[in-house]
């Protein structure tokens, strides 16, 4: 098409739009004027009722703009297409992310109200589901009375703690680094229930409970480094924290400690604000998550621990590592009547594999290629902290080259039950999707220091799909300490550490880590 006929109307449109709002202008200036004589509380109702509706004018005003400048400048139609379909994906995603947050923070300023009202499960607290979990309101009112003061304690520590230390450890090239706002919000933390341990599942010198922690800010944190503005808003986090208080001792403050992890990945979520928006892009947003992901994996979920002591004299490295209390042999069979996610010329399939976690603790099956049904037969082992609480939890995706990977649902199987029974054998529905199963096969292992013990474990391992991953032993390393360091560390070449033919290294936090191998010598 020539240019004068590809955008005739859209300039007839723009023209109209234009006089449309410059309409709209003088009859809001006009208003302006003649309402000088009303008091301020009127005055500010006008403005916030023309402010929303200038806001659309201009939208539409520029949306008519560039599809203006596309056509006069010869672009093809599917750029405004593509640019339709991901400003509606993009428009969709937030929308839904809004609600979500909307209805966590109602969950968290009035349970009761929102439960009364709603009448569903999706992310209610869990002692709604559970008997044996007590609300904790008292709690949250001292939090809520408290917020004030820890927000200003934590703006004060990131000014003069943190701000001094990130710029001395920044290149030259990124000074200085500034926080330009530190805004913690109104919305303090919330604890969603409470559950104390009692006496038959615990030792009889320490206090271990559950907390259900919900934190849905509205909290501005901006910072400038170098030139570059960057923030963080709206930061979301809900998990189940673990808090282990022991051991006790017969002195104030009578505990020698108190340490604290989840259970499994929490629930993390926020808004990039100035620059960092950047990262929000489907790609780099992925990928940024997942990152996110393993570092509070790794500090703070099991088995990697926070530890704060409260007493000297204290041996801290039995407390933060403590032993394991078991392995739990998970294989992977199959999947069936999986979600189709991708869609192509011979018909509509996808390329599942499944991600396997136990706290931290992550594996990653094979990828199946354009098939709904798939066989991986697949084994792990997983290194169990606290069978109590913990939960494998399998996740069913389907892999995309070009974009992000696809869920095709999830399912969790509780650790406890796993030993209750030895050893379960079941076909698990998928959550989340319409439909799909995955077959599971999960088996209990003790820890034995007995080595006439090894002989049933050899045959055992013959039954399993591959021995390179049915493991029969296991060696803890704890790192304490190092003398006697090289000052140029550059000229060391790092060790590969071996046991035998087939070994398997798991990293369980910064000093100390398992090793997994199929024989003893």
């Amino acid at each position: 098409c020539s240019r004068p006929a590809s955008c005739v109307w859209v300039s007839r449109v723009y023209r109209a739009s234009f006089c449309g709002f410059s309409s709209f202008l003088y009859f809001v200036f006009n208003s302006m004027e003649d309402d000088n004589a009303l008091p301020e509380e009127e005055k500010a109702a006008v403005r916030s009722g023309i402010m929303p509706v200038a806001r659309a004018y201009i939208k539409l005003l520029g949306s008519w703009l560039a599809i203006w400048g596309l056509g006069y400048y010869k672009f093809s139609p599917c750029w405004v297409l593509l640019g339709t379909v991901g400003y509606l994906a993009y428009s969709r995603a937030q929308e839904r992310r809004s609600l979500i947050r909307g209805a966590m923070k109602a969950i968290s300023s009035d349970e009761k109200s929102y439960i009364l009202n709603n009448i569903g499960t999706c992310g209610l607290p869990s002692w709604v589901f559970f008997p044996d979990i007590e609300r904790a309101e008292w709690l949250n009112k001292i939090i809520q009375r408290m917020w004030p003061y820890i927000s200003e304690y934590v703006n004060q520590i990131l000014i003069e703690t943190v701000q001094p230390a990130v710029n001395k450890n920044l290149p030259t090239s990124l000074r200085p680094f500034i926080f330009l706002r530190t805004d913690l919000g109104d919305s303090p933390p919330r604890i969603g229930g409470v559950k104390v341990y009692t006496e038959e599942s615990i030792r009889r010198d320490e206090i271990v409970m559950d907390v259900d922690l919900m934190f849905y800010s509205d909290a501005r944190i901006k910072v400038a480094v170098g030139k570059l503005v960057a923030g963080v808003k709206d930061f979301e986090l809900r998990g189940t924290l673990r808090i282990f208080i022991k051991p006790l001792v017969p002195k104030i403050p009578f505990a020698g400690a108190v340490t604290a992890c989840f259970l499994d990945n929490p629930y993390i979520n926020f808004f990039l604000t100035h620059l960092g928006s950047i990262l929000t892009m489907p790609g780099l947003q992925q990928t940024l998550y997942r990152t996110i992901q393993d570092v509070v994996g790794s500090l703070c979920v099991l088995p990697n621990r926070v530890l704060v002591p409260l007493v000297d004299d204290l041996v801290l490295q039995q407390l933060k590592f403590p032993s394991a209390q078991g392995a739990v042999r998970i294989e992977v069979i199959s999947a069936s009547d999986l979600v189709a996610s991708d869609v192509n010329i011979v018909g509509k399939s996808s390329d599942p594999y499944c991600v396997v976690r136990v706290g931290a603790e992550k594996f990653v099956t094979s990828v199946k290629l354009k098939t709904l049904n798939p066989t991986w037969n697949e084994c792990f082992v997983a290194i169990v902290d606290q069978r109590i609480g913990q939960s494998v939890v399998i996740e069913v995706w389907d892999e995309d080259k070009s974009s992000k990977d696809d869920e095709l649902g999830l399912t969790s199987i509780p650790i406890e039950q796993v030993y209750l029974c030895g050893q379960l054998n079941l076909v698990k529905m998928l959550e989340g999707v319409q439909r799909g199963k995955v077959h599971v096969k999960l088996t209990w292992l003790d820890l034995s220091t007995n080595p006439s013990d090894f002989a049933v474990a050899e045959l055992d391992q013959q039954v399993s799909f591959s021995s390179k991953t049915n493991f029969t032993s296991c060696l803890f390393v704890r790192v304490e300490q190092a003398k006697n360091l090289m000052h140029n560390v550059n000229c060391l070449s790092p060790v590969m550490l071996r046991v035998r033919r087939q070994t398997l290294i798991l990293y369980l936090n910064d000093y100390c880590f398992a090793i997994l191998a199929n024989y003893l010598t």
